[in-house]
């Protein structure tokens, strides 16, 4: 709902803009349709992209279909409820900090992030210019794939090369035991470790590589320098007396912008730029990186309802996604196996910027071991 849609609604979960009908699409949307899409409906967010519950001021909190009284993740969990409840093939999101793969992980889900800048950004409701990137969320790896070479080949203006599946023998996996794991569930833990040992059965090779710029990323985002900073920049340009009416959790996020002073902002733009740099040399030994998306269960709705509660939470749920945006790379997120609570847990791999297409090679190549999130998960418990 932060997506430009002509003629349709669009609020980006404020108030402010409940009356918002943009006159045409985003590009993505675009382009989408152009290749034959049919929309067919907006799906709820946390308000301005900015948490992982997906409620606003604009709409009741969104479930999560595996346990309704569980979060979706976010920013873009009602993207991931609506394809998880069978209600679409696939949905358009935002990622910033992780807000296409962490929903996509905790309601079932692929989940792609794309390089950044690989597509525009314009029609969509801006948090941070540095990090803002579209993504999509799909049933499978197999869809994600599709609807890359869409939106691909209506940006080249010709048709983009289908993406076929890399061979998994021999498929070079970067393993690292820095950061990623860290404040992982014992439980997703396990899963993740399974789900890499059937794929090395099947013949990929796995690699032991450090990878540091991920603590450096993780320390730079959490200063709260370039997104909130960019965030409450755009709410001072277009909505200047709005944001005393924010969701409180929101609002006090973006508070950290204001607190901001350029010398932090512009020296952290000049550290992200040189961790990029280190992480993309960093991942020329391997083919991806493999990591668990979202290292706790999603929480109960009650549970995240206190402030204290919900941004210990939100840090967690976003620490391993949130390094992937600062490091400039792409993502996929993939679905493995359940958690001790019956809840989704997701795979997440990583590659250099750029190799997006190889990426989503790698991820078919996977999803032919593993087989698709319906069959090794299982159905929905609510929508079967």
């Amino acid at each position: 709902d932060n997506i430009a849609t002509a003629g349709v609604r669009t609020t980006a979960g404020s108030a402010f803009f409940s009356d918002h009908v943009p006159n045409e699409n985003a590009p993505v949307v675009d382009r989408l349709m152009r290749a034959g899409a049919v929309m067919v409906g907006k799906a709820t967010m946390h308000e301005f992209a900015f948490g992982i519950r997906s409620d606003n001021t604009v709409s009741p909190p969104c479930h999560n279909p595996w346990k309704l009284e569980r979060i979706p993740g976010g920013s873009s969990g009602g993207s991931g409820a609506a394809v998880a409840a069978d209600m679409c093939v696939g949905a358009l999101g935002s990622d910033t900090g992780g807000s296409v793969r962490v929903p996509a992980s905790m309601t079932g889900n692929v989940g792609l992030k794309p390089t950044k800048r690989r597509w525009p950004t314009d029609g969509i409701t801006p948090l941070s210019s540095t990090l803002d990137t579209p993504g999509i969320l799909t049933r499978s790896a197999a869809d994600a794939a599709l609807a890359f070479t869409a939106i691909e080949s209506a940006l080249q203006g010709a048709p983009a090369p289908a993406i076929a599946p890399l061979d998994v023998r021999g498929l070079k996996i970067g393993l690292t035991g820095s950061h990623f794991w860290d404040r992982c569930q014992d439980d997703i833990a396990g899963v993740i470790e399974d789900a890499i040992a059937e794929l090395s059965v099947a013949g990929a090779a796995t690699l032991e590589i450090s990878f540091p710029e991920a603590i450096q990323a993780a320390k730079t985002m959490g200063a709260g320098a370039v997104v909130a900073a960019e965030g409450y920049a755009s709410l001072q340009e277009y909505l200047p007396d709005w944001i005393e009416t924010l969701d409180p959790m929101v609002r006090v996020r973006m508070e950290d912008g204001r607190k901001a002073k350029a010398t932090d902002y512009v020296l952290a733009l000049a550290r992200m730029a040189d961790l990029a740099a280190s992480a993309a040399a960093r991942l020329e030994a391997v083919d991806i990186l493999a990591v668990p998306t979202v290292p706790l269960t999603p929480p109960k709705i009650a549970d995240v309802a206190d402030p204290d509660a919900y941004n210990l939470a939100n840090s967690r749920a976003l620490s391993n996604a949130t390094v992937v945006n600062v490091l400039g790379l792409c993502a996929l997120s993939m679905p493995v196996g359940l958690d001790h609570a019956g809840m989704p847990v997701g795979l997440q791999l990583i590659s250099k910027p750029g190799d997006d297409s190889k990426l989503l090679s790698a991820g078919l190549a996977i999803e032919r071991v593993l087989g698709e999130g319906k069959d090794r998960l299982g159905p929905v418990p609510n929508y079967k």
